[in-house]
């Protein structure tokens, strides 16, 4: 084994569509492996992570929180990764709220900062019926009994760091101004959720469809499951629409994860395939 030691502080002024930075309003670290060499990529570590932000902030990690200290108006939080996982992912805000909730199975957390409390039960609900449809599928995941979801304050996209699932704060509120903004939710989410089973190849080549194409086979098994074949229909329909609208596409393994038609390839029209 290897030990890495990183020191770093200060902002991060480039980021990705609003992820991988740190600011005064939030810290949120999507790629941190990407910025280290040395951590190839499916490599699987254990870590501990040390990190000390401006007293009031919430931190939210893939990893368990063994201390919290507050000294001269900053908290310093010591977090450790027991289980291997491949990235260390980080979430830090102020006014950051969390919902929990313990079954059997699994504990559940929603972290959220504008969304009305009320609602959140309803994610919780969606969250925890997801999970267990696709272990009841699928079988136990390769990380089971804690799942985390955090809507992050921001625009942008959504990933899965396992156990964590993030995604735009902004997106959920823009849903509940839609009559099916519920279904989109749940299937955005089950997406997410599926990775927990389908995080199998290698996410900067074309194998990433794999990944990818499973993720959203499972989703829209759940949100079968859960709102029936007709909205599932719908979104096929959808797809079948945007798979046919690509000029001159290339066959998925000949395509690559940053051209503008992967993601019709490798979540539509792979999870297509599977159907």
């Amino acid at each position: 084994s290897k030990e890495i030691e990183i020191d770093y502080s200060g902002p991060i002024n480039r980021t990705i569509n609003g992820v991988n930075l740190i600011s005064e309003g939030l810290t949120e670290i999507a790629l941190y492996c990407a910025w280290f060499p040395m951590l190839k990529e499916n490599q699987n570590f254990t870590y501990f992570l040390t990190v000390t932000l401006p007293e009031g902030q919430r931190v939210v990690c893939d990893s368990e929180i063994s201390s919290e200290a507050v000294k001269e108006g900053k908290v310093t939080w010591r977090c450790e990764r027991k289980t291997p996982g491949y990235d260390i992912p980080l979430i830090a805000s102020g006014n950051l709220k969390v919902k929990v909730r313990e079954t059997e199975a699994m504990k559940t957390e929603v972290y959220f900062r504008q969304i009305d409390e009320s609602l959140i039960d309803d994610v919780l609900d969606q969250a925890i019926r997801a999970a267990e449809i696709m272990t009841e599928k699928f079988g136990d995941p390769t990380t089971k009994g804690r799942l985390t979801v955090v809507y992050s304050p921001r625009s942008g996209w959504g990933y899965s760091r396992i156990p964590l699932i993030v995604g735009p704060e902004e997106n959920y509120l823009r849903r509940l101004k839609s009559d099916k903004g519920k279904i989109e939710n749940f299937h955005g989410l089950a997406h997410e959720i599926g990775h927990f089973w389908w995080s199998v190849a290698s996410t900067s080549t074309t194998d990433d469809w794999i990944n990818e194409s499973l993720a959203e086979f499972s989703s829209l098994y759940a949100t079968e499951r859960v709102f029936g074949r007709a909205e599932v229909a719908k979104i096929l329909k959808n797809y079948t629409t945007q798979i046919l609208s690509l000029a001159n596409a290339k066959p998925i393994l000949e395509t690559k994860r940053d051209e503008r038609s992967a993601y019709v390839l490798f979540y539509e029209k792979g999870s297509y395939l599977f159907e």
